[in-house]
């Protein structure tokens, strides 16, 4: 588990696999294929992922959410 979750993209690997398969099959049979092949993949939005930001934060407000976050490591750290 990963903290926080990770944006991550989702693929169907049964079509992969088949896709991989044939290819295989094509080429052991002398036929032409094609260099690269695209397979459809969708994004999946975790915690990760954050709209852009229209602000730029003040070094007092940066060096805050890094103590903070500073904190927040420690506590991991120490089991908390």
């Amino acid at each position: 588990c990963y903290i926080p979750p990770l944006t991550t993209i989702k693929q169907d690997f049964r079509l992969l696999g088949q896709t991989s398969v044939d290819r295989l099959l094509q080429l052991s049979q002398g036929q032409a294929v094609k260099g690269n092949q695209l397979l459809p993949v969708s994004l999946v939005k975790r915690k990760t992922t954050l709209a852009p930001n229209t602000q730029t934060a003040s070094p007092r407000a940066l060096a805050d959410s890094l103590m903070q976050l500073a904190r927040q490591v420690s506590r991991l750290e120490s089991g908390q």
